[in-house]
């Protein structure tokens, strides 16, 4: 009985199909996260706003009333896009792994306008001119 079992396990596939109705296949759709926003969880996102400490290589840190935190932009801004000293809100979402916790930022919200680091579902977008 077990040979059985195993060729009846064998011939199941393990992966999604496209089904058949009166011979026309119908399309299986599979959603696959862009690896570029693998750090990105959407549900996760919140506003910080503080002052500016440093940006530095594609790194903001940012004085909150709580303490001082680190926020991975995704690019290096442009000189002068960000001074020391300035106020800013940091639309951005948590991430971690088993050893520490960061923030990963979609928009940088500053007096001169807003700058979009990334879309709605964490892809990098490039910098525009503001």
């Amino acid at each position: 009985m077990r040979p059985i079992l195993i060729l009846a396990l064998l011939a199941t596939p393990a992966w999604p199909q496209a089904t058949s109705r009166a011979g026309v296949l119908a399309p299986v759709s599979v959603r696959i996260r862009s690896p570029l926003a693998a750090d990105y969880d959407p549900s996760s996102e919140f506003t910080l706003e503080g002052t500016v400490l440093e940006a530095r290589a594609g790194v903001l840190r940012l004085r909150l009333p709580m303490g001082v935190v680190r926020i991975l932009l995704g690019a290096t801004l442009a000189p002068g896009a960000v001074r020391p000293g300035q106020l800013v809100a940091v639309l951005a979402a948590r991430a971690q792994d088993e050893h520490s916790q960061w923030f990963v930022a979609r928009e940088l919200r500053r007096a001169e306008g807003v700058l979009v680091l990334r879309d709605a579902r964490g892809v990098p977008v490039g910098l525009g001119q503001l």
